[in-house]
């Protein structure tokens, strides 16, 4: 972790505030058994480190794939690492240079929204991930600066679109209602929750998606 720590540190260069459009989000998945933090970004990032806190009722899994990144880049090995600091889960992840091979380090991490990293959990009942807590976030760019203050969004269940903590038939219609306004009638908030499909839009998939979540969940 240390060692990690330093990589950051050399690669960081000076601070700067994060795009006005880049945040963090944390959703339950269906089933309750895994956390997601989803970034939603508009500059490429070569690298991060976060602290987690999570909530009273959920603990992280003890497994070696506990804590597992995603959206790698293709042409780079990136690796991730998460030690637990003053009760916090402490997460690195970046790239780096394979030695022996072709393959090139400080390479972005793929796609510009969705989970970069999956934490495996076990949640009580009742528990949501409105109060898991992101803090001590800093991303680095692909020209060496250190993005800071990145916005953070912790949500529900994905599915839940009025936030009571459980899908059911009501988060359907207020989906739909949604989709057949010509203005919209919900919050930018309640449409990351609702989008299951990922988009920034909702449509009749994301409702039937819903549907089929409190169904089988």
């Amino acid at each position: 972790m240390k060692k990690t720590l330093l990589l950051l540190a050399l690669c960081a260069g000076s601070l700067l505030s994060a795009n006005a459009d880049d945040h963090l989000t944390a959703l339950l998945k269906p089933g309750d058994a895994v956390l997601g933090i989803q970034l939603k970004n508009a500059d490429a990032y070569t690298a991060f480190q976060m602290d987690i806190a999570l909530p009273e009722g959920m603990t992280l899994v003890e497994a070696d794939d506990a804590v597992t990144l995603q959206r790698q880049d293709t042409e780079a090995p990136q690796v991730v690492e998460s030690n637990v600091v003053d009760g916090k889960l402490r997460v690195v992840a970046y790239s780096y240079k394979e030695e022996g091979t072709t393959k090139a380090g400080n390479k972005s991490f793929s796609d510009t929204k969705g989970d970069v990293l999956l934490l495996k959990v076990n949640v009580a009942e009742g528990c949501t991930a409105a109060n898991v807590a992101i803090s001590n976030i800093e991303f680095v760019k692909t020209d060496g600066l250190t993005a800071t203050a990145l916005g953070v969004t912790a949500t529900g269940k994905l599915g839940d679109t009025n936030g009571d903590n459980k899908v059911d038939g009501n988060d359907v219609t207020l989906v739909i209602d949604h989709y057949l306004s010509d203005a919209g009638t919900l919050t930018p908030e309640q449409i990351e929750r609702s989008s299951v499909s990922g988009k920034d839009t909702l449509d009749g998939n994301d409702a039937i998606q819903i549907t089929d979540i409190f169904l089988n969940y």
